[in-house]
C-alpha cells in the first residue's frame, strides 16, 4: 500500500527546501566544530540519534520543539531574539506604511526613499 504524503509536505517550495538544507549544513558544521557527537547531542536533548540526523539532513518533519532544543544545545538560541525582532520585520513595516498612506496618515509628498525598505 502506498503511503500518502502529508499535505503540508507537498507545499514545501524549492526555495524552502534550499533554506532547510542550508540551515542543516550550518548546524552540522557548528556541531562538528564544537566536537560534539550526534550521540551526545541526542542524549543531551532526549531524542534518538536518528532525529539529529534528520535535523542535519534538513528534514522538515522534525518538530519545532526538538529543533529548538538542538539550537539551544549548540547555543544558537541567543540569536533567535534578533531573528524575530519586530522592528526588523520589514514586510510588516512595509504593509503598515502602505496602509498609512491609503488612510492619509502619511503625506503623499513624503520622500519614499526615507520610508521604503
Amino acid at each position: 500500500m502506498k503511503s500518502k504524503k502529508k499535505s503540508w509536505v507537498l507545499k514545501i517550495t524549492p526555495k524552502v527546501k534550499q533554506l532547510l538544507w542550508e540551515i542543516a549544513d550550518v548546524l552540522t558544521v557548528a556541531r562538528k566544530r564544537r566536537k560534539i557527537s550526534v550521540t551526545a547531542v541526542a542524549k543531551a536533548i532526549g531524542v534518538d540519534r536518528r532525529t539529529i540526523g534528520e535535523i542535519e539532513k534538513g528534514n522538515p518533519s522534525v518538530s519545532l520543539g526538538v529543533f529548538l532544543l538542538y539550537l539551544h544545545h549548540l547555543e544558537f538560541d541567543r540569536g533567535l531574539a534578533l531573528l524575530f525582532d519586530p522592528t526588523l520585520d520589514y514586510a510588516s513595516l512595509r504593509s503598515e506604511i502602505t496602509r498609512a498612506r491609503k488612510t492619509g496618515q502619511i503625506r503623499k509628498g513624503i520622500d519614499k526613499s526615507k520610508v521604503d525598505f
